[in-house]
């Protein structure tokens, strides 16, 4: 049984409009841990665990994490803009391979951890990203294969 692609987004909106919205999103929260990262008073520290505040303390890496995380996010929404302007299917396989390592990557981190409740939603927001840029994908095979010219006949001339 084939996946059925979506031909809306969530919110009714078309699927290239569903993209520019998913790309525009994806760079702001790539700016947004840039900004965090460069402000590190920012984060609640009364809202932190005990364990949450020993780990961030025993751990130097956080930061890189969070730059790492930054320019996955930044790269992922330049390239859903990228393949919407451009029409591109190569574009939206990086934009789902591009979706599939982020997702790998917040499950390998520890950062992932420490929020769980917070990136197990954001987790399904990515994976449902993904089906979306499938189902956008799937859109242009389909519109691509409409636009090939039909062979012609043997025999026929114009």
């Amino acid at each position: 049984m084939a996946i059925q692609r979506s031909n809306t987004c969530c919110c009714g909106c078309s699927l290239p409009t569903a993209m520019v919205i998913f790309g525009v999103v994806t760079i702001l929260v790539g700016l947004s841990e840039v900004f965090l990262v460069a402000s590190p008073h920012l984060l609640p520290a009364d809202r932190l665990s005990k364990q949450q505040r020993e780990w961030l303390d025993n751990n130097p890496n956080y930061n890189t994490a969070l730059l790492i995380r930054a320019a996955i996010h930044l790269a992922v929404g330049i390239v859903y803009l990228v393949a919407v302007v451009k029409k591109s299917m190569v574009f939206a396989k990086i934009a789902i391979a591009a979706d599939v390592i982020s997702i790998v990557f917040e499950l390998a981190t520890k950062y992932m951890w420490m929020h769980l409740y917070v990136n197990i939603l954001t987790m399904a927001i990515k994976v449902y990203f993904c089906y979306i840029v499938w189902s956008y994908h799937e859109m242009l095979k389909e519109q691509q294969q409409c636009s090939l010219p039909a062979p012609s006949a043997p025999g026929y001339r114009y």
